[in-house]
């Protein structure tokens, strides 16, 4: 077994295969031109038959503790892994055992545990940059990669070397690279060679594919990246970015989130408050002023009512009234007032009637009155003759 750190194990632990201790390690070493530990094992009879070429050794610690998008993992192995630890191996789940194999000293690569053997498994990806406009804290490598739930990738590096403009300026994108692994899509895709799956994954992308972060897990705060297809996005361009193709990026939903509170405080920045407020002020102070010219009615008004004169003004009221009905009682019909008031229009009238043949006369003669009426008409003159 080979492993880029040293002490990962020790002679006598056990090798084991489905939880049964099937060997031992014999011998660790250094290989100091590869940098790499090495780790022999030697495995009992008959159970060496359970090596194949595509067989997968990890470590397999006694308590192994795992925070990370998926949530909060605990698995404790046997009580000798427990107080030793040891090795573990088998052929992962979906991929095909290959040959067995029949001869010693093949070498394999020590994985730090099962997590890490399933995510290598695939053979077949594609290197993809995402370039994040927001924050990246909580996505890790081995984070991963899915398409509306399902798994397709893994995050491999978190970040890549973040890109310096001209000016000595960090870019306000950060890389992180991904890997697209083509078997894990589906069984169709399987049958694809990676040339066809990389032009289709291009036509998707200018069809709306975008990525984007979301948590999954709201305790630890850990990310994911999410791939989807998003409307109103525009057409995705394929870019590169040190030498990888860019899958086009839009922000995550606590992202927008935040961006749609900054704009909204910007809008609330950008409202007239202090000629609002000025004017509010205005307006309270003149409803105080008006307040103040009622209350100051109302204490008049009071005190009008409060005076004694203002109290005989009723019993002044009544007097007057009775004094008008007792003038109006004088014109009752039956009273003597009413009756020589009638007795006068009465003779008026036949005054009236007297002076009528006169005013007719006078109408028709004014100088009657002067010249008298001897009934005789005026004379007319006539033509003399020549």
């Amino acid at each position: 077994m080979t492993h880029s750190e040293a002490n990962k194990l020790s002679v006598g632990e056990p090798v084991l295969h489905h939880g049964f201790t099937v060997g031992r390690v014999e011998k660790t070493s250094y290989d100091y031109e590869n940098r790499l530990a090495k780790y022999q094992l030697f495995i009992f009879a008959p159970y060496d038959s359970l090596v194949f070429e595509r067989t997968q050794f990890w470590l397999e610690s006694g308590i192994d503790v795992k925070l990370n998008a998926s949530g909060f993992n605990v698995k404790v192995g046997s009580l000798e892994t427990v107080l030793t630890g040891g090795v573990a191996f088998d052929v992962p789940e979906n991929i095909e055992a290959g040959t067995q194999m029949k001869t010693s000293m093949q070498e394999f690569k020590l994985f730090e545990d099962y997590t890490d053997v399933v995510e290598h498994k695939y053979s077949d990806f594609l290197h993809f940059v995402m370039l994040f406009e927001e924050s990246v804290r909580g996505l890790r490598a081995g984070a991963p990669v899915e398409y509306r739930g399902v798994r397709i990738g893994t995050v491999e590096t978190v970040p890549l070397p973040l890109p310096i403009a001209g000016d000595g300026i960090l870019s306000k994108r950060i890389p992180v690279l991904i890997r697209i692994e083509v078997e894990r899509v589906s069984e169709v895709l399987r049958q694809t060679n990676l040339k066809q799956f990389k032009e289709r994954l291009e036509y998707q992308i200018a069809q709306g594919l975008r990525g984007t972060l979301k948590t999954g897990n709201l305790v630890t705060g850990a990310l994911f990246v999410d791939l989807d297809f998003y409307e109103d996005v525009g057409e995705g361009k394929i870019e590169e970015f040190l030498g990888y193709e860019v899958i086009p990026v839009i922000a995550g939903g606590f992202a927008q989130i935040q961006r749609q509170i900054s704009e909204f405080l910007d809008k609330v920045n950008g409202l007239p408050l202090e000629d609002t407020v000025n004017s509010l002020n205005d307006t309270l102070r003149a409803a105080q002023s008006t307040l103040n010219s009622a209350d100051k009615v109302a204490q008049d008004l009071e005190a009008i009512l409060a005076d004694p004169k203002t109290k005989e003004i009723p019993a002044e009221l009544n007097q007057s009234l009775e004094q008008l009905q007792t003038t109006l009682a004088g014109f009752d019909a039956n009273s003597p007032m009413y009756q020589q008031l009638q007795s006068a229009v009465a003779e008026l009238e036949q005054v009236m009637q007297q002076l009528e043949p006169v005013l007719k006369k006078v109408n028709e003669k004014p100088n009657a009155l002067v010249f008298g009426d001897d009934g005789k008409p005026d004379p007319i003159p006539t033509r003399g003759d020549k």
